[in-house]
């Protein structure tokens, strides 16, 4: 069993590439109701290798950075909202044979547009609305293909709130 540290730890992952990853990373879920419907915010990267893979917002943690508060900056930059409700869904390690990171993901909920999107310079995409039914068809059909997107919506459909 891989030793991971403490989150934001630098931690050595064994093998013949061996290096150090002291990074996190967020996913948020943004879920809207628009015109009565849920519906979800995803971003088409447009930037290779990623062309046309369908995403939701996310990024890297800054350092000291509390994870709720990079999420919301990640929602902000990423589709121009922020959100009244935020909750973390859970969170898991994207790849710990080579990689010592954990992804995070959150639901965003009560949208409120408070500007433009402000992407990354290196960052290029399209922000797109999709009804939230239609989420399992876009995995199936691999429309959607991002490994920690599917697994942010598996997460999303084992959401519970708390009473």
């Amino acid at each position: 069993m891989l030793d991971f540290g403490r989150e934001g730890q630098e931690v050595s992952v064994p093998g013949p590439r061996r290096r150090a990853r002291p990074w996190v990373t967020v996913d948020v879920v943004v879920v809207a109701r628009i015109h009565g419907r849920l519906s979800v915010l995803l971003v088409n990267r447009r930037n290779p290798p990623f062309e046309g893979c369908w995403a939701i917002p996310g990024g890297f943690v800054e350092p000291d950075e509390p994870l709720e508060a990079a999420a919301r900056r990640e929602l902000r930059e990423e589709t121009g909202y922020d959100a009244s409700d935020i909750n973390e869904l859970g969170w898991v390690h994207p790849n710990p044979a080579i990689q010592s990171n954990r992804c995070y993901t959150y639901l965003a909920r009560g949208l409120t547009e408070v500007g433009d999107p402000e992407p990354d310079p290196h960052e290029s995409f399209e922000l797109v609305r999709v009804p939230l039914g239609r989420i399992p068809e876009l995995i199936d059909n691999r429309e959607i293909t991002h490994a920690l997107v599917v697994t942010a919506f598996k997460l999303l459909d084992g959401y519970k709130p708390e009473p």
